[in-house]
């Protein structure tokens, strides 16, 4: 699931290895799953003013549901 995968990426504060740990995958699924997230929904996650964005309209869903 790409939405908890990217929840799970804020929530370990965009660590990668933290990451992968708490979805119990392998660090590699993880950038596999980044890259087709990337082909997917055409989001860059290398951008720190991307990554803000992203991660503040998650928080407006959550705080709105």
């Amino acid at each position: 699931d790409y939405y908890e995968t990217i929840v799970t990426y804020f929530k370990n504060n965009r660590s990668a290895p933290a990451t992968a740990k708490s979805l119990f995958i392998h660090k590699s699924t993880l950038f596999y799953r980044f890259d087709k997230m990337k082909q997917l929904f055409l989001i860059d996650l290398t951008n720190q003013d991307y990554l803000f964005a992203y991660e503040f309209s998650i928080k407006l869903l959550e705080i709105l549901n």
